[in-house]
């Protein structure tokens, strides 16, 4: 594999993978969360040992609700399920035993949604001040973590600027592989660097015989036989009249114009916001310093995130000395300066 001068993270996945996983039916507070992920992201860098590390975002309202009414459209929410849980409590034919289990439920709830707040808490500190210690981020509304995956890889695969990698579990995000773009699958812990050909030979022989682009390939996809954000199969009659294989030959040979297939497709296209989202992505591609290690201490200190010390007594513990220096000098400095 060629070195990875550019790795994008999907930092919107892993950030709440691990609010989940910290979770479980209790409060975290910001700085075990920050913690948390910043050991997620050495355990990326050492895996793939990019030059620059790059965090990409999501911010609603997704663009793509624009031609997409139901879009993601069955995410419930902490408060959907608060309110939900209080007009249950309304009844008054309830049991004691119904009414407690309601009230376990809406204390539950009630710390995911202060979870939730402290997780956007966090997002938004690393959105600001994350460049400061070498963690530059990609956020524009409407756009999508995963469409800065494919925006990345389009971006590398167009320019002069060597290899690049994007990372994340999301199983979307293996289209954005290209001859200059590796795609890091780190679900389970099982960290792996899939090559783009065996990608291809193992998955998608057709969009290599006609040329089409991985990215473009999975948006079909998901238009043929639809997918977990809501984006609709295409009707019976159709699909049993056209399989996936013809349905990949109509797009190459631009017979799908004006068809129910056409018209999701086009709501999916995102090359249109690319052309917006470039700048930001030169910015962070030619600016982006190294990563700095001791200025993400300086970020607790300065900004009043509250890490205890046994959660940075771990993060020094999972350092590369060979890149951040002698661990005790590095925990004495933090505990003088909590």
């Amino acid at each position: 594999m060629e070195n990875v001068k550019y790795l994008l993270v999907d930092a919107n996945y892993y950030l709440f993978r691990n609010r989940f996983a910290l979770g479980g039916g209790k409060r975290f507070n910001e700085g075990e969360l920050l913690g948390s992920f910043i050991l997620t992201l050495n355990k990326i860098r050492k895996e793939v040992n990019p030059g620059k590390i790059i965090l990409s975002w999501d911010k609603t309202p997704y663009w793509k609700l624009e031609g997409l009414s139901d879009y993601k459209a069955d995410r419930v929410t902490s408060s959907d399920i608060i309110n939900d849980l209080n007009l249950k409590l309304q009844d008054k034919t309830l049991s004691k035993e119904e009414i407690d289990n309601i009230k376990f439920q809406l204390e539950q709830a009630k710390i995911d949604q202060d979870n939730f707040e402290t997780t956007q808490h966090v997002k938004y500190s690393l959105i600001k001040y994350g460049d400061q210690f070498g963690l530059p981020s990609l956020i524009k509304q409407g756009v999508e973590s995963d469409d800065f995956g494919y925006f990345i890889s389009k971006y590398i695969s167009e320019s002069d600027i060597g290899y690049g990698a994007v990372a994340s579990s999301d199983d979307d995000w293996r289209w954005n592989i290209t001859d200059k773009c590796y795609w890091f699958n780190s679900r389970k812990s099982e960290f792996r660097l899939i090559d783009k050909t065996e990608q291809i030979e193992e998955l998608i022989p057709l969009a290599r015989d006609l040329n089409i682009p991985l990215f473009e390939y999975g948006q079909l996809y998901s238009v043929y036989y639809g997918n977990h954000n809501n984006v609709a199969p295409l009707p019976d009659n159709f699909i049993n009249e056209v399989s996936f294989e013809n349905f990949i030959k109509l797009y190459s040979e631009d017979k799908l114009k004006d068809t129910i297939a056409w018209k999701t497709f086009d709501s999916l296209n995102i090359n249109k916001y690319y052309d917006i989202c470039k700048p930001l992505i030169e910015n962070v591609i030619h600016n982006t310093p190294a990563i700095n290690m001791s200025s993400y201490w300086g970020f607790h200190r300065k900004y009043n995130i509250n890490v205890y010390p046994n959660v940075v007594k771990s993060l020094i513990n999972n350092l590369d000395e060979s890149l951040y220096g002698n661990k005790e000098d590095l925990w004495d400095g933090i505990i003088e300066n909590l």
